[in-house]
């Protein structure tokens, strides 16, 4: 799964790394299935490098984005594993408009969905926000207005990975790998965490598999850079 991450490794280590899978998979005994999983443009990317190991699967999928109705699916079944109290309408605290909304920012994608309903449910919980209308989703999804604001957002559990990022890193992008080297914890602790961040959406990942904070953030660093000058 995610197989963009090796975007970051030197042309050397990809190209040992994509000959072990051709290997591998030229001796697999009958009955075996190999699959991996990535993002269209690392797939893009590795088919045009590697295009003798691309020629040897069988199969391409493509998912397509989620369908209105599927997302009104997902949220009661995901409400209805946790809910404590019974309830008429499987899709309280949100209303339909809330999920409209939500769904037509995702643009259908699946995982930027459930990154969005979290985030906008763990915010609105804090702030006894009750229903979650429309408005309160788009309150809740402004941009920050400073710096400042940004980091204050932040769980703090999180905070010292983006702090890194803004302040050594000038806000990236930058491998977890580097960024687990400066707050000196475990590259696999500091990649599970900086996964949950971008899908909080505090930070955006790239193509390679690097960090790196979202537009609005980068205009905060340029603008206080330039009144340092």
């Amino acid at each position: 799964d995610e197989l963009e991450n090796m975007q970051t490794a030197n042309e050397e280590d990809k190209i040992l790394f994509f000959e072990m899978l051709r290997h591998f998979i030229s001796n697999m005994p009958q009955g075996c299935i190999f699959a991996f999983a990535c993002v269209p443009e690392a797939y893009e990317e590795y088919s045009k490098i590697f295009p003798a190991f691309f020629m040897r699967l069988h199969y391409e999928f493509k998912l397509r984005p989620m369908s209105l109705e599927e997302t009104f699916e997902l949220v009661k079944k995901r409400l209805n594993k946790v809910r404590i109290r019974d309830t008429d309408d499987p899709i309280y605290p949100f209303t339909e408009d809330a999920i409209r909304l939500i769904h037509e920012l995702a643009k259908g994608n699946p995982r930027q969905i459930l990154r969005l309903l979290h985030y906008v449910l763990s915010e609105a919980s804090k702030h006894k926000f009750d229903p979650i209308d429309d408005y309160v989703v788009t309150t809740i999804l402004e941009e920050p207005k400073s710096l400042e604001e940004y980091l204050t957002r932040i769980p703090k559990e999180y905070r010292d990975l983006v702090e890194v990022i803004v302040y050594d890193f000038n806000g990236g992008p930058v491998s977890y790998i580097q960024i687990a080297k400066a707050v000196k914890k475990p590259g696999v602790q500091v990649y599970e965490h900086l996964e949950e961040l971008i899908r909080l959406g505090f930070l955006v990942g790239d193509p390679k598999g690097n960090y790196k904070v979202p537009d609005y953030v980068r205009r905060f660093l340029e603008e206080q850079k330039e009144g340092e000058e």
